[in-house]
């Protein structure tokens, strides 16, 4: 498989200021927690050579205990919400107070990395999430996979520019997925390796700009790449008409063959995979994307050298 070619020139940037972000949605408690805590205690996040910011992304959603109050945050940093005039709307206006706390977008201001903290109610594990893809970022999620040998490597690729989502107000964009755990609750487990991984990640940018860096040999990966997703099957009124298949439900990154049971409706009857490739699906059943027509990412496997 073709990986789309990285978006930067630059095969050696250097690191330095780094946005750290979490509760960008208010009931996924893993990233808002953590930053509670380097609030209180930013020594942990200190590293030579690095200045380090946290956000809460969005306050209000996080002290309602909800992914957002009015629209999701996540979906409101492309250009038209951006460069638009306030519209009264809590989380749009609140992405435009974030881009100019951590960007502006565009500008010579933005971080070189973005990172943000998620959870899912997806049975994904610690899955490291990019949509710009160069030398960098290479290294550095090698770097992490080797660390956490039970995370997963995403890649969606996305235009910077025009992006919907959050950590495109940095030059780099991470995003760390946790799960399963049930929104508005917190997983101890997931809590800490979270934690492990983001300090794992600032070691190495501390590292990745001193003089005497030496990149370690490329490594063997499993990537998921974006392909599409997929909603469930609806009835003539547009209502859920089936249930995510047993067989697949809590499967996420199993190979899902074509013709295999995808979906079992309310009568018992079986809605075989269409599609005539493989495909490894992930946030299966994912609590929040029934109101998005969302009822699984399909990905397709591949194996790089990074």
């Amino acid at each position: 498989m073709d990986i789309t070619p990285p978006l930067s020139p630059l095969s050696h940037p250097e690191i330095r200021e780094i946005a750290i972000v979490g509760g960008t949605h208010g009931n996924e408690r893993s990233g808002v927690e953590l930053v509670r805590l380097w609030e209180k205690r930013p020594e942990l996040l200190r590293r030579p050579g690095l200045n380090v910011t946290t956000t809460l992304g969005n306050p209000r959603a996080c002290e309602a205990n909800r992914r957002y109050l009015e629209r999701d945050l996540n979906r409101c940093f492309a250009p038209e919400v951006l460069d638009a005039p306030s519209s009264g709307v809590l989380e749009e206006d609140r992405a435009r107070e974030l881009n100019a706390l951590i960007g502006p977008r565009g500008s010579d201001r933005m971080p070189d990395l973005c990172l943000d903290l998620h959870n899912t109610s997806s049975n994904m594990g610690l899955t490291i999430i990019f949509n710009v893809l160069d030398h960098f970022v290479e290294k550095l999620v090698a770097h992490l996979a080797a660390n956490e040998p039970k995370a997963r490597l995403y890649y969606q690729p996305v235009d910077p520019t025009t992006s919907e989502f959050l950590p495109s107000l940095g030059r780099h964009d991470l995003t760390i997925e946790a799960g399963p755990q049930h929104h508005g609750t917190l997983c101890a487990d997931l809590h800490s390796r979270m934690e492990a991984m983001t300090y794992e990640m600032l070691d190495f940018c501390a590292a990745w700009n001193r003089p005497d860096f030496k990149e370690p040999p490329p490594r063997e990966l499993e990537l998921f790449v974006d392909w599409k997703n997929i909603d469930y099957p609806r009835d003539e009124n547009g209502r859920i008409a089936a249930m995510i298949h047993p067989g697949v439900d809590g499967m996420d990154y199993c190979e899902l063959p074509p013709g295999a049971p995808l979906f079992l409706d309310f009568d018992g009857r079986i809605v075989w995979n269409p599609e005539t490739e493989p495909a490894w699906p992930l946030f299966v059943n994912e609590q929040a994307y029934y109101e998005k027509g969302i009822a699984m990412t399909l990905t397709r496997r591949t194996v790089v050298q990074w």
